[in-house]
């Protein structure tokens, strides 16, 4: 009968953490979606009502941004370097009453400077692993750090709205290990977190359809997708570790100490000018198509890249995945744009072009090959989804591969270097 009991009350708390996991992120995303359209309104439909707001309200949130950040860091940047690290070697630092709170206020709060940074997917993956940690503190079970891994698995599976998504991050990404048991816990909790969310929320975070697949003929170019997602992806990596290396080496810079409004007074008037081209990248993905010209695509794949190193190094609330996910696409653009004009390549295929780049430019980086065939999945529908898997597949575990001659481990472990 005690066994009974133990179970029951194992599956309770799965159950009410999933629950609290699909509803948190649904409301963030919610309160994400809302901000987002009304800062659309500032910077790019330019309503002055909208613009006046913005600017009562902009000291208020630069000052609550930089005093959040500076205090506390497990919610810089994504946070989740700092949550693993905490989790595998500074217990002490981790604190859920108060990080799940700040990274709530500080991803909506910094999404003001418009940051080419994935507000979105960071933030639900922290607060997936923070309330687990609120969880085993409610139910007085401190020692399973699985449980933790699996609810910020979870997160990543609300956001994108899509539970293999969430299973195969939780497994490649913050569990690295397999059992069966972990599995069915791993199965349970998703599934429950991901159906709450949709049902609070039905929004997924990025949504693309591809309507004209090229045939084996022209398996050529996911060889040129896999050198470009290589060299761009390689390149995002060094540039992190050598950003991360000078802000740690140099302490006491004036960037270092006031890295948040630097950013806001750079930011702010960009947004005004090219805000179509900065955000997250979700409406980036979408719009990017309307492009003509690759080398002004090259031109925007450079901004957006500079911009995204820009923010990582802000401190800002704010993850890498949605804007390695837009570079991806931009390249992916550019590609498409360059074989049509000199190898007379059908444009029509570009939209399948610009979802592989994305993907193979987010496994080069991330070296996540599992998560990204999620990630098809989730961005797709099913049919189209299947239609792309073999060539994706052999494109992503090829970029898994390669991705070791760069010299670099994943971006989480490149930052988690610099963590004390």
């Amino acid at each position: 009968m005690k066994v009974l009991f133990i179970k029951l009350k194992t599956i309770f708390k799965y159950f009410i953490t999933a629950v609290l996991i699909g509803f948190s992120v649904a409301i963030f995303q919610y309160g994400l979606t809302s901000l987002t359209s009304f800062l659309y309104d500032v910077f790019i439909n330019k309503v002055i009502w909208k613009m006046v707001v913005f600017f009562i309200l902009l000291p208020l949130i630069i000052f609550y941004v930089y005093h959040f950040t500076k205090n506390n860091p497990n919610i810089s940047g994504s946070g989740i370097p700092a949550l693993e690290f905490n989790l595998a070697n500074r217990k002490d630092k981790l604190n859920w009453k108060k990080d799940i709170p700040m990274v709530f206020y500080s991803a909506l709060m910094s999404l003001f400077s418009f940051c080419a940074l994935g507000l979105a997917v960071g933030t639900s993956v922290l607060m997936g692993g923070n309330i687990a940690l609120l969880s085993q503190d409610v139910f007085e079970e401190n020692n399973d750090d699985d449980f933790v891994s699996i609810c910020m698995g979870a997160g990543f599976g609300c956001i994108f709205l899509h539970p293999l998504v969430g299973i195969f991050y939780s497994f490649e990404e913050t569990l690295k290990k397999f059992s069966f048991k972990l599995l069915f816990k791993t199965i349970f909790i998703v599934i429950v977190s991901y159906f709450t969310t949709k049902l609070v929320f039905n929004k997924p975070l990025i949504s693309f359809k591809v309507e004209h697949f090229f045939g084996i003929d022209k398996w050529y170019i996911l060889l040129i997708i896999l050198i470009l997602s290589f060299i761009v992806g390689s390149i995002f990596a060094f540039l992190v570790d050598k950003i991360n290396m000078y802000i740690n080496l140099h302490p006491n810079c004036f960037y270092k100490k006031y890295r948040v409004i630097i950013f806001f007074i750079i930011s702010v008037p960009l947004a005004f000018i090219l805000g179509k081209y900065l955000g997250s990248g979700g409406s980036l993905i979408n719009t990017i198509s309307q492009e003509s010209i690759w080398y002004i695509v090259i031109l925007i794949l450079v901004f957006r890249l500079i911009m995204t190193l820009f923010g990582l190094s802000s401190s800002l609330t704010g993850g890498v995945v949605t804007p390695l996910l837009s570079l991806g696409a931009v390249l992916g653009m550019a590609i498409s744009l360059f074989l049509n004009q000199y190898f007379s390549l059908d444009l029509k295929y570009s939209s399948e072009i610009i979802v592989l780049t994305m993907l193979s430019t987010y496994v080069i980086v991330m070296e996540t090959p599992f998560v990204g065939i999620g990630i098809l999945f989730a961005i797709l529908d099913i049919n189209t989804a299947f239609r792309l898997l073999i060539p994706t597949v052999l494109l992503l575990f090829a970029s898994r591969f390669i991705s070791r001659f760069n010299g670099y481990k994943d971006l989480h472990d490149i930052l988690k270097k610099f963590l004390k």
